[in-house]
């Protein structure tokens, strides 16, 4: 399915306060990709995803093009359950229109400056259309991540920026510290994979693997399923040796999605995990809670991580007081400047921050790349990682790959499971501005 939207209304003109950026027009495109096969989590599955493209052409004539894809189950899966699969996106794609309209009539300095003008009244729109007033703001972020990341694309091209750490910088976010020279691949390992996957994956050099746990069912049956899986997996490639951690031994990063429910179910696993000689292993475990937190995961031998419970960067403090030391970031999810907002609050409190995924295509991977190349690495990795599955779940992901207008670069495929990124990644934002002179 391809729907296209070009704006219906006539440009406008240019704007006369000088170092404001006013877009005088826009197209809108959303097509739903196959999937492999359904990917599950959250205790049910999807067996599609709706990706979309956003252009805007500003009053000087400079143009922002950027990508966005939907995941209803992962930002606010009561409306994935009351709706079919097609309607959930649907709604989302309504959200992703009000947002440009009303983007459109805002004349802003910098992206975060627009997202500030706009993302109350959106969010507003989408608790009306879905009827949910508590609905998580994840899901108003996910649907303004291609107006989000045009609005910096044109941002950088109005200002003449060349590189990812100067359109940053420009437009007032954090100082990102690293650079790395490698980023690891963190694959899914979802309810439908199988151990023969799963052995795939470590033999072509992956090194920390994201679990999906919360298995369908109530607490116990869910509980009793996720130590089956925990086994399972390790049983699979608990074993596989690896260069890449002090130990040389992999590495697992639960998420749990909030199916959890209390901490004496947190800690049944990770005893069963210690029972079964896996507990070290355990980098990281995401969001086992959901909302309203009352439990705190203090003391706990693990690091926790959170996500979807993350709804702006002020929610950060309870969170770290909660027991979290780590955040994931969603560029591709929750759109950049979400991102550099909640790193920057990371940073201040001292938490962890890493890059997790949505299934995003190669366009998307891009922003994932580039925030992740400059973050530092987690306790007892020697380098940067982030997650990555589009390849996984994609039924057409090489020919996606090929259509990358920077395709055949060496940073777009990963090698052992790693990418390798040269200064000419830096140079030239890793793919973003190549994506952006595309037409969508």
């Amino acid at each position: 399915m391809i729907v296209k939207r070009p704006s219906p209304t006539r440009p406008v003109p240019a704007s006369r306060e000088p170092g404001l950026i006013r877009i005088a027009d826009f197209e809108f495109s959303v097509t739903a990709a196959r999937l492999r096969r359904p990917i599950g989590f959250k205790g049910a599955s999807i067996s599609e995803k709706w990706d979309c493209c956003v252009s805007f052409t500003g009053a000087t004539g400079c143009r922002g093009t950027a990508h966005g894809g939907y995941v209803v189950l992962w930002a606010d899966d009561r409306v994935f359950r009351a709706h079919s699969e097609c309607g959930g996106n649907a709604l989302m794609t309504a959200v992703t229109e009000f947002g440009l309209q009303c983007a459109r009539r805002v004349k802003f300095r910098t992206p975060l400056e627009l997202q500030d003008r706009i993302l109350g009244e959106v969010h507003e729109y989408a608790c009306a259309i879905t009827r949910l007033p508590d609905l998580n703001p994840a899901f108003t972020l996910n649907a303004l991540v291609p107006v989000d990341h045009a609005a910096w694309l044109l941002f950088a091209q109005e200002r003449g920026l060349g590189t990812f750490d100067e359109f940053v910088a420009a437009g007032g976010g954090p100082h990102l510290p690293a650079r790395h020279t490698s980023v690891g691949c963190i694959p899914l390992l979802s309810y439908n994979s199988t151990p023969a996957e799963m052995r795939r994956l470590a033999a072509a050099g992956h090194f920390i693997f994201k679990i999906s746990l919360g298995a369908r069912g109530g607490p116990a049956e869910m509980l009793a399923a996720d130590k089956q899986r925990l086994a399972l997996v390790h049983e699979a490639i608990g074993g596989t040796a690896t260069p890449h951690t002090p130990d040389g031994r992999i590495r697992y990063y639960l998420d749990a999605n909030g199916r959890y429910r209390s901490r004496a179910q947190v800690e049944e696993l990770l005893a069963f995990a210690e029972a079964r000689g896996l507990l070290r292993q355990i980098a990281l475990f995401e969001e086992p809670f959901a909302e309203p937190r009352t439990e705190s995961l203090a003391g706990l031998p693990v690091i926790f991580a959170a996500d979807e419970c993350l709804h702006s960067a002020k929610d950060l403090r309870s969170i770290l007081d909660a027991g979290f030391r780590a955040v994931t970031v969603k560029p591709a999810a929750k759109g950049l400047s979400a991102t550099l907002r909640m790193i920057r609050e990371a940073m201040r409190h001292g938490a962890m921050a890493l890059v997790s995924d949505s299934s995003c295509p190669p366009a998307m991977l891009d922003w994932n790349k580039n925030v992740a190349a400059r973050l530092p690495a987690l306790p007892g990795l020697k380098f940067a990682v982030m997650e990555m599955n589009g390849h996984q779940n994609y039924a057409q992901w090489d020919r996606l790959l090929a259509q990358h207008p920077d395709a055949g670069r060496p940073w777009h495929r990963p090698a052992r499971g790693i990418f390798r990124l040269p200064p000419a990644f830096y140079r030239g934002g890793g793919g973003i501005f190549a994506s952006s002179r595309a037409r969508p």
